[in-house]
């Protein structure tokens, strides 16, 4: 009798300690830090782009000599420092129509370039339809050897604000990133066996190529790039105490789509498009809730340093609008682009 107690104890003891870990289970919190992050959805640049730049039509003050108009319609004028300033990137400039393709020296040719392009493109048919997508157009040479075409945008994607304030994650930039784990790219494909390489770069403006894969597909795919360095397992990670401020947390900014035509691949168009990128990642700094004080608010030593870069890029991007300014005179065409959707660039219809 008293061995059947005993049993009958342990029974209902092993049914309560099965409820209470279940019930442990469930309340465990189930983020473990990785996050998953859209780098850049095209359906939606163009309209979230943040622009650092001034609003147009708004007036230089002498706290803010970058606060001119957005543009001289009568060209940039003989004091080039002051254009620098005046001649800033609009929302406009960052549009899908208006990205570029560039060719490798040995395939930087005319033909090449002429008939090369991109533009917002709109699925029609399925579940997406009236979704907006990069698309791009891309002739490669005839001769048999490595072509690459790289995708990126006129100008630089900007990261900061003249507040020093990070800007434009997720279009255009992941934040806080520690570890990489996946990274994966939508894409639409025409059964070329073509390569495709997403390009980003990090805070150090240093250049990552990742390899996404081949485009002999149709239709669309996601294309996934794993880390095979990764550990899933804490215990097996190496454990480190990471700086903290005034260090940058680090980040990824789009930079560009590598398309890698090989010896024998396929010689003349080709066209490709993209919805977006996303980023699986560990996060690096996961302290900033719980300091009592807020050392950017006391110090300003990041906002300083960031500054000085947004106002480099501003002038790196004021240059090239310039150049672009000048080029459009020269062709009787008016200094503005015409907006989205009415772009200058036509592909010849006697092409053969």
């Amino acid at each position: 009798m008293k061995r059947i107690l005993v049993i009958g104890v342990i029974l209902i003891l092993g049914m309560v300690s099965i409820v209470f870990s279940a019930n442990g289970d469930k309340n465990k919190k189930k983020d473990t830090g990785k996050r998953n992050t859209t780098l850049i959805d095209f359906n939606t640049f163009e309209k979230e782009y943040e622009n650092p730049y001034p609003k147009e039509g708004a007036k230089t003050t002498k706290a803010d000599p970058s606060a001119s108009k957005a543009t001289d319609k009568k060209g940039p004028s003989d004091d080039w420092s002051d254009d620098l300033n005046k001649y800033f990137v609009t929302k406009e400039d960052m549009a899908l129509d208006h990205w570029k393709v560039e060719f490798n020296s040995s395939s930087n040719t005319y033909a090449n370039r002429k008939y090369s392009l991109t533009k917002r493109a709109t699925i029609a048919r399925g579940s997406r339809k009236g979704e907006n997508v990069l698309g791009a157009r891309i002739h490669f040479p005839s001769h048999r050897f490595i072509s690459h075409a790289i995708i990126s945008p006129m100008y630089e994607i900007m990261e900061y604000n003249d507040k020093g304030d990070k800007i434009n994650i997720g279009k255009g930039v992941v934040d806080n990133v520690y570890q990489i784990k996946e990274i994966s790219v939508e894409v639409s494909g025409r059964n070329y066996n073509n390569r495709l390489i997403l390009r980003v770069t990090n805070q150090h403006r240093e250049i990552k190529d990742y390899f996404m894969g081949y485009l002999n597909f149709v239709g669309w795919r996601k294309l996934v790039w794993k880390n095979s360095y990764y550990i899933g397992n804490v215990d097996q990670r190496r454990a480190f105490k990471p700086r903290l401020y005034p260090t940058e947390t680090p980040y990824f900014k789009f930079h560009s789509f590598v398309i890698t035509r090989m010896e024998d691949g396929a010689r003349g168009d080709f066209v490709v498009y993209f919805k977006k990128v996303e980023f699986i990642y560990d996060r690096s700094n996961v302290f900033d809730d719980q300091l009592s004080v807020d050392d950017e608010k006391e110090w300003g030593i990041r906002r300083h340093e960031f500054v000085k870069r947004i106002n480099y890029l501003k002038k790196k991007n004021a240059d090239r609008k310039i150049l672009r300014i000048i080029e459009r005179k020269r062709m009787g065409l008016n200094a503005e682009p015409k907006p989205t959707g009415t772009s200058d660039k036509k592909t010849d219809p006697n092409k053969p």
